[in-house]
């Protein structure tokens, strides 16, 4: 299937990250640095343990001839994890999984990434009202479509108001039914026919 609207393309941004003592939630997001695009996969550094050595096991999605999402490949990498000095958050560069799929299969991955324009800034954050609906893309209790490689959505709302930090800086706090699993997940706001801000401006 080809992913058109941005919830089908959600479908196409998360890896379901296995470790030895069970499996997590990881994200696809491309950082931009000068005319350079590099991917990486965002999760906790729960998930992977707190071991910046830790091995995950995943699948990605391959292209067809045309581009288009076609099949599954199983990844097993010893990943380099990079750590965060103070949050629960690591990421690991991905091109050489890229690379890899390409030199041993001669097939390209599929995905689409997130990216720092997905990321308001606290201009954007106040804008939001108190009570917004959220969407969580990932893993619940390990649960994904196996067969298809797709993750299970999820849906909650915000606790506090997003343009508030929640007792800490850079804290926000969600009401949603989150298990073992979730961790790593996005949570995103997805309004796919518009969006009215608390002043009542579509967007």
């Amino acid at each position: 299937m080809n992913p058109v609207s941005i919830s089908e393309q959600m479908m196409y941004n998360t890896i379901r990250l296995e470790t030895e003592s069970g499996c997590g939630t990881g994200s696809y997001f491309n950082y931009k640095i000068g005319d350079y695009l590099i991917p990486v996969i965002i999760t906790n550094k729960h998930v992977v343990n707190y071991n910046e050595h830790e091995k995950v096991t995943f699948f990605v999605h391959t292209k067809d001839n045309n581009g288009n999402p076609s099949g599954n490949i199983k990844i097993q990498y010893d990943a380099n994890w990079i750590f965060h000095k103070d949050k629960d958050l690591c990421f690991c560069y991905v091109n050489p999984i890229f690379e890899e799929v390409k030199k041993r299969y001669h097939k390209e991955v599929f995905y689409i990434a997130n990216g720092i324009d997905l990321i308001p800034d606290q201009k954007k954050l106040e804008e939001l009202s108190a009570l917004e609906e959220l969407v969580m893309v990932g893993y619940p209790i390990g649960l994904w479509d196996k067969v298809n490689n797709f993750p299970i959505f999820r849906k909650g709302f915000t606790a506090c108001h997003p343009g508030i930090d929640f007792n800490e800086k850079g804290i926000g706090l969600v009401d949603m039914a989150c298990f073992p699993g979730s961790s790593g997940s996005p949570i995103y706001i997805l309004n796919e026919g518009g969006y009215r801000d608390k002043r009542e401006t579509h967007i």
